[in-house]
């Protein structure tokens, strides 16, 4: 079953989009905004202009990307089978942020999925993202566009800022702030046990997809995951979406680490008036409060630890946010900046 189409109010004008669709046919690379964050595009099916994303990020060659679709047909020409259940899950989150892990067909480049039997795919909501995937005869490869285990971009200016180079880079599509701000929620299917996997956690919660479903679906640690499988997810290395400024979580306010001084440091703030954490907050060279909610606090992680880079401190001291279920995917994050 197709998902109903989606018709955004076009924020491209046809001179733009020609650009950019020109620019992908000729296998060079465009930066798109989605919904989650901004993609570093190339076309899905030219392995050549692929290699231009993995050269030009820094990325590991076995690090699958997740390619992006508007059209149905063009997912049936990339999976070669989707599990019901997964199908489902795309009946009732796409357009959206929500990526499925699924057998590949042979039309899929092994230099999109870093070699794997398997392709990510996603059908995003962000307008401009359908501008082009609507346009453009292929389907995208999509990674964050920033270099590799930097903070992902959610402005078009973290994109050019990362990757100044026009002709490495010739075009940046500006569709303002992301509005989701984390990358997308990842599932797969376990044929060992006929379930749905949550192999990365994302703006499409647990209870979310069991509402669909029926039944639970359990995040899987990938680094436990058999060899055969242990890359198939994106974004999961131990250390990943840092910036430059080194952060540390701290767990008592009046005790920092040794070497520490609260004045040389910005204070990436769940909620500073919380017990305890006012001393800190005047002492701090900096106060970054990223929000009160899990949404809030998503949308503007990635462009307050950029911010925090341009402040001249040593260390970013980071403020625990709750760790309850619906922090969860935040705290996936977080767990991969910390010190």
């Amino acid at each position: 079953m197709e998902p109903p189409p989606l018709l955004p109010t076009p924020l491209l004008d046809e001179a733009t989009l020609a650009r950019a669709c020109g620019l992908l046919a000729a296998g060079q690379l465009v930066a798109f905004p989605t919904e989650t964050v901004y993609g570093l595009g190339a076309d899905a099916l030219n392995p050549l202009a692929i290699q231009r994303i993995y050269a030009l990020k820094g990325r590991p060659a076995n690090h699958p990307l997740i390619v992006h679709v508007a059209r149905w047909a063009d997912v049936t020409r990339l999976a070669a089978s989707i599990p019901a259940p997964l199908q489902q899950l795309t009946e009732a989150f796409w357009p959206g942020p929500l990526t499925i892990i699924v057998p590949k067909t042979t039309l899929v480049p092994s230099a999109a999925t870093g070699g794997q039997a398997t392709v990510g795919i996603r059908w995003p909501v962000h307008p401009v993202a359908q501008q082009v995937l609507q346009a453009y005869a292929n389907p995208l490869v999509a990674p964050s566009a920033n270099r590799y285990q930097h903070v992902s971009p959610t402005t078009a200016a973290h994109v050019r800022g990362d990757f100044p180079d026009t002709d490495a880079l010739p075009l940046v599509l500006d569709g303002g702030d992301c509005e989701v701000g984390l990358e997308s929620t990842i599932v797969g299917w376990d044929d060992a046990t006929h379930t749905v996997q949550l192999l990365r956690p994302g703006h499409i919660t647990p209870d979310a997809m069991q509402a669909v479903l029926g039944d639970s679906v359990p995040i899987v640690d990938v680094s436990t995951l058999p060899a055969a499988r242990a890359e198939k997810v994106s974004g999961q290395e131990a250390r990943h979406y840092c910036p430059q400024t080194p952060v540390i979580l701290v767990e008592n306010p009046a005790k920092l680490p040794s070497g520490v001084e609260a004045h040389q440091c910005a204070l990436l703030a769940w909620d500073s008036t919380q017990p305890g954490w006012e001393a800190l907050a005047k002492q701090a060279k900096a106060v970054l409060p990223v929000g009160e909610t899990p949404l809030q606090y998503a949308k503007h992680l990635y462009a307050t630890l950029r911010h925090a880079d341009t402040l001249n401190t040593t260390t970013l001291l980071l403020q625990p946010p709750p760790n309850t279920p619906d922090w969860a995917t935040v705290w996936n994050r977080l767990q991969r900046l910390v010190k």
